[in-house]
């Protein structure tokens, strides 16, 4: 199985199925290198780390020689971290396939491409096929097109005291349209696919800057009313939320930061806006590694029952720079952040992050 996991923050330590020493062994080599930290692992549970190209200037044979001494296991140590000598990138061969990248679905439409020219049908194309509406034999594909590169922003706003997420069509969300013709009347139809390669993946990557404003964030009082309206929605408490931008210094924890745990009368809320996150009539294509998780996202978002949501203000350990929201679903956990993806503190983007529940246990 490559290695497909991507750690790159502290809050992504926090995700990790792994042991309270392990993860402050991480947490010190996270310290240690100080910015811009790429490491790699094989999934949730595995401690074999290897850090990513990106870093491969930063560490030399002796540093990596260092690191190896200091933070792999020792005898009597319940630490099972251990680096791997080699650089990776994070996929099969050498090309990084994480979810900002667009190798997946190149390799995906060259598959896709081979079987409407040939008929050869790879493991990706036979779970897509599986599923397809048009794959009944009445239907011929006939053209396969690629545009994940084409981005759609998708506006996130509030409307009538409702969250509105627009742009929200599959025709927008989708990576590859397949295009197909019927037999007999010629007829022409469109099948669009959603393209997530690695661990750390997701629904959405909606913009928030202009809600919440960071002078008022460090003035602690949210005066707009998109900003007032989605903390209030999101059950989300306002003091905490403008202290975990305010107070924020890389790896310092703030113990005082107690989480939410909400009530069940929050969960319509929130399983609305979750389905709107992940949009509908489309074919959600996840591979990590081996494994592949295929299903319309219809499907997936109409099965989907929420029993626990807490909020963590600067994530699980309180050092992180967002508010993390774990909702633990029969189907994921899926963990809503709002946090600045960029080197900034103050929050840029919303986001909702999928784990398979039988990938993290």
């Amino acid at each position: 199985m490559g290695f497909c996991i991507a750690i790159k923050s502290k809050s992504d330590i926090e995700e990790l199925d792994w042991n309270k020493e392990t993860k402050e062994k991480l947490d010190e080599l996270f310290d240690e290198l100080g910015d811009n930290v790429y490491l790699l692992c094989n999934d949730k549970n595995n401690r074999n780390l290897k850090f990513h190209n990106k870093m491969k200037d930063k560490i030399t044979n002796e540093k990596l020689q260092e690191l190896k001494e200091k933070y792999e296991r020792k005898n009597g140590s319940k630490s099972w971290l251990t680096i791997e000598k080699q650089f990776g990138n994070g996929s099969e061969g050498g090309n990084y396939q994480g979810s900002g990248g667009f190798k997946a679905e190149e390799v995906l439409e060259k598959e896709l491409i081979e079987y409407k020219e040939t008929g050869k049908i790879s493991k990706s194309v036979s779970e897509i096929l599986k599923i397809s509406n048009y794959n009944n034999g009445n239907f011929e594909l006939i053209e396969v097109n690629n545009q994940g590169k084409k981005m759609v922003r998708r506006p996130i706003r509030i409307e009538n005291d409702e969250i509105i997420i627009a742009n929200n069509t599959p025709q927008n969300i989708a990576d590859i349209i397949l295009v197909w013709q019927h037999n007999e009347s010629e007829n022409i139809y469109e099948e669009y696919i959603s393209v997530k390669n690695g661990g750390l993946v997701t629904f959405c990557n909606l913009g928030i800057g202009k809600i919440f404003l960071e002078s008022e964030i460090k003035n602690k009082n949210i005066e707009n009313h998109e900003g007032q309206k989605m903390l209030e929605v999101l059950r989300i408490d306002t003091e905490k939320f403008c202290e975990t931008y305010n107070t924020y210094k890389k790896g310092k924890k703030r113990e005082h930061l107690i989480p939410d745990i909400l009530l069940e009368d929050s969960f319509p809320v929130y399983l609305d806006l979750l389905k709107k996150m992940m949009s509908g009539g489309y074919i959600y294509f996840h591979k990590c590694g081996d494994k592949i998780e295929c299903d319309t996202i219809d499907s997936l978002k109409n099965n989907i029952n929420i029993e626990d949501i807490t909020i963590h203000y600067g994530g699980k350990g309180t050092a992180a720079k967002g508010v993390y929201i774990n909702i633990k679903t029969n189907q994921f956990l899926l963990i809503m952040n709002i946090r600045n993806k960029n080197k900034g503190i103050y929050p840029s983007h919303i986001m909702c992050d999928p784990r398979y529940i039988s990938n993290s246990e």
